[in-house]
């Protein structure tokens, strides 16, 4: 089962990295294909902003003629970090700005990304 596999692919986000509050697999629409964490927000209603989102800085990408890899969004208390899977799937993961190591879950993000094309086939 693919949830069962994403689970496996992503339980080392939370282990050790306790910024880590969700995680969202979502397709270019917005719609979740996977969520695990704490969210406490309609998960449906923030795919779709968030597509809205990535899809508005993909464009300013192609804009300047260059591929858009990542966003980081930052609030008062939140930072999303959305990342592209593939043309068909991107990545969000909500963290609490305190204990946020970027660093490290860019680092094991990169390898989640290929987990995640080889279950999804990308």
């Amino acid at each position: 089962m693919i949830d069962t596999d994403l689970n496996r692919v992503f339980k080392p986000l939370f282990r050790g990295l306790p910024g880590v509050i969700g995680v969202v697999l979502f397709n270019n629409d917005g719609k979740p294909v996977y969520v695990n964490g704490r969210i406490d927000i309609s998960v449906y209603e923030f795919g779709a902003k968030a597509a809205v989102c990535y899809a508005a800085a993909e464009h300013a990408g192609n804009l300047l003629d260059r591929e858009l890899y990542a966003i980081l969004t930052e609030f008062n208390n939140l930072k999303i970090f959305q990342i592209k899977i593939s043309q068909e799937y991107f990545l969000s993961v909500i963290l609490k700005i305190n204990d946020a190591y970027l660093g490290e879950i860019r680092r094991k993000l990169g390898r989640a990304v290929k987990d995640i094309c080889r279950y999804y086939k990308v």
